[in-house]
């Protein structure tokens, strides 16, 4: 008699996980669900069934810990995490926040997202050239960027202010040819790239110094 056979599963156990967020790209849900946060640089580390999240006070890694805000959940017992408890176990929130900044990278590579600028020239004119990435998993639609230029700069696209609809993994360049005023101080531009996914606007930004 043939006996059956056993297939072993073996589970992959991890003693924490780590979740890193630094963009600057939120849908104004997101946002609202960051209760206005969504633009901060944030992380985030469970350990068992306590996970802990902290916010800086900008898109600074390296700013104090004392200028974070800090929340500290019990997902077994608050799964929706609604129930901050850092002020309640501040020694359990200490120590998961010590295992973030332990966990940290130099880098953490990822696919090109948002907008990105590059400048050359100089002096009479320049050329800025802005691309906007979408690195996520679903189409936009509606791409379109744009360069904000301070009163008496002159600036000249010579792209399409936009294209219908930008699939994953594609990239959306446009250059800008940028006269400055005879007496110029220095000054900064911003492009903003923005985009649709069903009911959101997506937008991100980017800017650069010159003079």
């Amino acid at each position: 008699m043939t006996q059956p056979s056993h297939t072993s599963v073996i589970t992959a156990h991890h003693d924490s996980l780590y979740f890193y967020r630094n963009h600057a790209g939120v849908t104004a849900r997101q946002n609202a669900v960051d209760h206005g946060r969504g633009d901060r640089l944030a992380e985030a580390l469970r350990r068992g069934d306590l996970k802990a999240i902290r916010f800086a006070p900008g898109q600074n890694l390296r700013a104090p810990d004392d200028q974070w805000d800090v929340e500290l959940y019990d997902l077994a017992r608050d799964p929706g995490e609604e129930h901050d408890l850092a002020a309640a176990r501040p020694a359990q929130a200490d120590a998961l926040v010590k295992l973030m900044r332990e966990s940290w990278a130099p880098v953490y590579p990822r696919k090109p997202f948002g907008v990105t600028l590059e400048v050359s020239g100089g002096g009479a004119e320049f050329t800025v050239i802005a691309t906007l990435a979408n690195g996520s998993a679903r189409s936009w639609n509606a791409a379109r960027r744009t360069l904000d230029a301070p009163s008496g700069w002159v600036v000249h696209a010579r792209d399409a202010a936009g294209v219908a609809r930008l699939d994953p993994g594609e990239r959306l360049t446009a250059h800008w040819r940028v006269t400055p005023p005879q007496v110029s101080t220095a000054t900064t531009l911003i492009c903003r790239g923005t985009a649709h996914h069903e009911d959101d606007e997506l937008t991100y930004t980017a800017s650069t110094a010159l003079g």
